[in-house]
């Protein structure tokens, strides 16, 4: 009713809506949980035409409560607005979208309400696109309709330098940047998928992050940082439940850019990866998302790769630490500060990589979210962005 509330005021006010719906609180994980009843490895076409349907219950519940009160309005599932996507269940990308179907409502003055997420490929089999694909539909369906403005309601105001859950002492942002909403989002920050933030920046869609629950005006996203009053430091990331894997002595047929492609050709995206040779046995070590694995290890069992090796280790509970900032890589003080609390927490660190905006460190620690806290107040974060 919330929701509704917004739409109707939105639409009193002249403006042509779209609305992207998400399925209802904890309802993709209640449908996951049936399948995993059954099976440890569902099948990945099944998945997808059970988990869509949250989206599509939200949607038609939306236009349920916006007709009883007055508001023409029509659900549609991404099928019906002519999402097309490539065949990957699971985590499927967008290839086009048909809006012609859209358009024709939105010009009889309806609201249309859009179950989220999903798609179908060139089999017209339904796809899903990842966790967080709501965001991804909301920003592709503002480019191809050219909005106004897209706003992404969540359940929190806006984008925190750290994520309030685990500092409630956190700042919010007035304002972001595209590259620095991309930064974060791939680093770990869940307010926004990252798909979605790639396509915002791709096609300039003017973007609005807020909360669903109150009137806060939210976190703006702009073209870039003129004017902007950016902090040395101004967020820190966690990506948890990561796997670090080490192929010892692997071997490709063709090469290592080859077998890359043959990852993404499966929908297999890794974006830490490092390839070397170590006296004469090559090694690569990937840290990547638990589901991500899953689906990497069928490949290998299933020998759909074109690779060998002599063996893998697998280590879990890997998280990635990420501290963006200006200058950071050069802040010695910094550094040590960050070193000296990972070290009273005896953390493991695996690796540490300094760029020109960001130190990250991947860490093998159970505690996590204890220590970013630790570093956010230590680096007197809390005081915030200036924006």
């Amino acid at each position: 009713v919330n929701v509704a509330e917004k739409v109707i005021e939105k639409k009193e006010s002249g403006n042509d809506i779209v609305v992207v719906i998400s399925a209802m609180g904890n309802e993709t994980d209640r449908l996951l949980s049936y399948a995993y009843k059954f099976t440890k490895q569902p099948n990945s076409r099944e998945l997808d035409m059970l988990i869509s349907t949250g989206e599509q219950q939200a949607g038609a519940l939306l236009s349920i409560v916006l007709n009883s009160k007055g508001v023409d309005t029509i659900s549609l599932t991404g099928h019906q607005i002519g999402i097309i996507t490539d065949n990957n269940f699971k985590n499927a990308k967008i290839l086009k979208i048909n809006e012609l179907k859209l358009r024709e409502h939105l010009n009889k003055g309806r609201v249309v309400v859009v179950a989220g997420f999903q798609g179908v490929n060139q089999f017209e089999e339904i796809t899903t696109l990842g966790r967080g694909g709501s965001d991804t539909t909301a920003v592709a369906l503002g480019a191809i309709l050219k909005a106004d403005i897209c706003e992404i309601y969540t359940d929190v105001e806006g984008i925190y330098s750290l994520d309030p859950e685990l500092d409630s002492e956190s700042p919010k942002f007035k304002t972001l940047t595209y590259d620095e909403l991309l930064e974060i989002t791939f680093s770990g920050a869940k307010v926004v998928h990252p798909r979605a933030a790639e396509l915002a920046k791709k096609f300039n869609i003017p973007l609005i992050i807020k909360s669903s629950f109150t009137s806060d005006t939210g976190t703006i996203i702009v073209k870039d940082a003129d004017g902007l009053d950016r902090e040395e430091i101004y967020a820190i990331t966690l990506h948890k439940k990561e796997v670090r894997v080490i192929f010892d002595d692997i071997k490709f047929k063709n090469s290592f850019s080859e077998f890359l492609n043959d990852l993404r050709k499966h929908g297999i995206i890794i974006e830490n990866i490092t390839y070397e040779v170590l006296g004469e046995r090559p090694h690569v070590t990937i840290i990547l998302e638990n589901i991500i694995w899953e689906k990497l290890k069928e490949k290998l069992e299933s020998n759909e790769l074109d690779i060998s090796f002599s063996k893998y280790i697998e280590e879990v509970d890997i998280s990635t630490l990420t501290i963006h900032g200006i200058g950071i890589s050069i802040e010695k003080e910094i550094f040590n500060e960050v070193l000296n609390i990972l070290r009273s927490k005896q953390v493991n660190i695996l690796s540490i990589n300094k760029e020109s905006k960001k130190l990250e460190i991947i860490i093998s620690s159970g505690n996590s979210e204890e220590i970013v806290k630790l570093i956010n107040r230590k680096l007197n974060i809390k005081d915030g962005p200036k924006n």
